[in-house]
């Protein structure tokens, strides 16, 4: 029973995705979320109270999912610029490109003019997945990594020439490769050797 109630949870979440995604958070309806979804509008309250709820959800498995790629990269011996830890990174990367509709409505809201904090920093935020972050910091340069000493500056560093490439990348793959006639197995080529002359030079140190 447990296994029919998340597997039911899943599927409103991944339906509501998809509709998000195509009509926009504040346009879409809860109706079309449970016709597409093929279950009782009542069935989703029962899970969500309400759309939002749906929205917070989804984002939060988003940042908890994106989050343990990194977390699993201090918890294995992975040396900076080794095999391992390149395909630790290619996986991040590749999972940001596979939720390209959650991290759209993660960008969105996030640039809305509003007081809370927006959630997209949570990408650099790791205490709500219980990692004591200096520790994990001094183990990684230890490692060769090569992180800034001042936890302001390596915040600045890591998310705006880090993960904000990540993101602004994930979402504009497509339509650059059709607009600049470039296949996108050559796109992302072009987009690590960027990122190795950029922001990975920083890590040489």
């Amino acid at each position: 029973m447990k296994r029919d109630s998340e597997a039911t949870r899943k599927h409103i979440l991944q339906t509501a995705e998809k509709v998000f995604a195509e009509q926009g958070f504040d346009a879409a309806r809860m109706d079309r979320i449970a016709r597409e979804a093929g279950v009782n509008k009542a069935l989703i309250y029962y899970y969500f109270d309400s759309k939002q709820a749906i929205l917070l959800e989804l984002i939060d498995n988003f940042i908890r999912g994106a989050n343990g790629f990194l977390i699993e990269m201090v918890g294995k011996d992975y040396a900076f610029g080794s095999d391992e830890m390149m395909e630790q990174m290619r996986k991040y990367n590749d999972y940001f490109m596979r939720h390209e509709a959650t991290l759209r409505l993660l960008l969105t809201e996030s640039l809305k003019d509003s007081d809370d904090t927006p959630p997209i920093f949570k990408l650099i935020d790791f205490t709500q997945e219980g990692m004591d972050e200096r520790q994990s910091i001094d183990e990684l340069n230890r490692r060769g990594f090569h992180f800034d000493a001042d936890d302001q500056q390596r915040k600045v560093t890591e998310f705006f020439t880090g993960i904000m490439p990540t993101v602004v990348y994930s979402l504009f793959r497509s339509k650059w490769s059709r607009h600049f006639k470039i296949d996108e197995g050559s796109l992302d080529r072009l987009f690590q050797k960027a990122n190795e002359d950029t922001h990975d030079q920083h890590h040489h140190g």
